[in-house]
C-alpha cells in the first residue's frame, strides 16, 4: 500500500458505479486497519455527503471486524 495507490482508490469512491464502489471498498478492507489513518485524512478534507458516508461505512467494518 503506497499513498499513490490509496490517493486513487480515494477518488474513486464517489465513483456512482456500485461494482467499482464494491471492488475499491474491498481493496480497502484488505488493507485492514493501517488504512484507516488515511481514510480519516481523507473524509476530513472532503465536503462530499455520500463520499463521506461511504468513507464512514468503510472505517467501521475495518473497526469491528
Amino acid at each position: 500500500m503506497n499513498t499513490h495507490e490509496l490517493s486513487a482508490l480515494i477518488t474513486l469512491l464517489d465513483d456512482p458505479d456500485e461494482v467499482i464502489y464494491t471492488q475499491v471498498k474491498g481493496k480497502f478492507l484488505s488493507f485492514g486497519k493501517d488504512v484507516i489513518p488515511h481514510l480519516e485524512a481523507a473524509w476530513e478534507d472532503c465536503y462530499d455527503e455520500i463520499l463521506q458516508k461511504r468513507i464512514e461505512s468503510i472505517i467501521h467494518t475495518i473497526q469491528f471486524e
